[in-house]
């Protein structure tokens, strides 16, 4: 099919819902990065933009600054069938939220944690819960605790009490102190409102947990 064609009537499915959404044309002023929708986060914390890119047939999905979603077409014509055709706001902004993903509790530091194996992007986080990653070491499972770890990184924890690093942007980790796995699949909000978060406050749901349980 002509190349001229598809791109025509990719702008026009494009303009179609974004007239038919937000009352307005979509700016095709540069092909790459086409808005076609945007809103927040339930939490109203980051906003969400999805884009189209026509040049390398891609729809990109963006919470925050991170990138939450992309999705890549083998060319115009896929695209159009599988993509732009049927756009749907509510599938656009779609996103992963804390609850999609597996957490099991364990002791670190002598605190109570939540342990996930991957990457847990920051718009996730509930305000209030303090995340940091763990970095493998080349014999040892667990080496440090860190803000943040690029290399190595052998899986996230989520506290409701914030670790201190003092001058240190880690926290070495030894037979003592690291990560004991209590064989307990546990969600976010199970773990704030339980007893294992040691916090008399859940940030979390917003609970009064002592007074709870007084």
């Amino acid at each position: 099919m002509n190349i001229a064609y598809l791109f025509f009537e990719a702008k026009q499915l494009i303009d179609n819902f974004c007239v038919s959404t937000y009352g307005e044309h979509a700016d095709f002023s540069d092909l790459k990065k086409i808005g076609i929708a945007h809103t927040t986060t339930e939490d109203e914390r980051f906003p969400i933009q999805v884009y189209v890119n026509l040049i390398e047939k891609q729809v990109i999905t963006q919470v925050g600054n991170e990138i939450a979603a992309l999705r890549h077409y083998k060319n115009l014509e896929d695209m159009i069938d599988n993509c732009l055709s049927d756009l749907n706001f509510n599938e656009l902004t779609e996103h992963k939220t804390i609850d999609g993903f597996d957490f099991e509790l364990i002791e670190i530091l002598d605190k109570k944690a939540l342990f996930t194996n991957g990457r847990i992007p920051d718009y996730v986080l509930p305000d209030g819960l303090h995340k940091y990653e763990l970095r493998g070491g080349d014999t040892e499972d667990f080496y440090t605790v860190e803000k943040s770890v690029l290399v190595n990184h052998s899986g996230t924890i989520l506290m409701c009490e914030p670790l201190e690093f003092g001058k240190n942007d880690y926290i070495e980790l030894d037979e003592n102190t690291a990560p004991n796995f209590l064989g307990i699949d546990m969600s976010v909000s199970e773990f704030c409102t339980s007893s294992e978060s040691k916090g008399n406050f859940c940030p979390y749901c917003s609970r009064n947990i002592k007074n709870e349980e007084s």
